[in-house]
């Protein structure tokens, strides 16, 4: 944890010097390193700020999202891809949190459906509910229930009993059919 904490204020520091050949090279040590950051709370204190601030400054580089996203069967790589977003999301940008979403919507692991729900939910809360109602009316009823609840915490009772309900079939109408 100490190793990674260092690892941000490094990357601070070349920020406010205007060095970001020096961030780069903190942004690919860290992306060398994932594997070391092997459980939830390093990768979602880092990931945002390293990574995320990285892309929201080169936006170009958000290729790095999906690469990461697209590593099967590497846990912890995946969800950086998806938590890195955070500080995409207060930047005003969506498109890379519902693109991420989109390639993990059926991964099978707890801890990415909370990762993703979590995306989703800061989306809504960060200036970003319109684009979330579109992605939750075409994607609610194959989420997974975890995924679907965190992503629709700050809605209106109404509204949440909506999207959980939505394409979900009664335990009876299973049985009959």
């Amino acid at each position: 944890m100490v190793g990674f904490l260092l690892l941000i204020e490094i990357y601070k520091r070349h920020g406010k010097k205007g060095n970001t050949g020096g961030q780069r090279v903190v942004v690919d040590y860290y992306l060398s390193k994932i594997d070391r950051g092997n459980n939830w709370d390093l990768v979602d204190v880092v990931a945002p700020k390293i990574l995320g601030d990285w892309i929201v400054k080169h936006p170009e580089d958000s290729v790095l999202l999906d690469q990461l996203a697209d590593m099967d069967g590497e846990l912890w790589h995946q969800r950086v891809g998806m938590v890195a977003n955070w500080m995409i999301i207060r930047s005003g940008e969506y498109s890379h949190t519902f693109r991420i979403a989109e390639k993990l919507l059926h991964h099978r692991h707890d801890l990415i459906h909370k990762a993703v729900g979590w995306m989703l939910r800061e989306v809504g809360k960060h200036g970003g509910k319109a684009e979330l109602i579109h992605f939750l009316d075409k994607h609610a009823s194959e989420m997974p229930r975890t995924m679907l609840r965190y992503s629709i915490e700050h809605f209106s009772p109404e509204q949440r009993q909506y999207y959980m309900n939505m394409g979900r079939l009664s335990f009876h109408e299973k049985v009959e059919s």
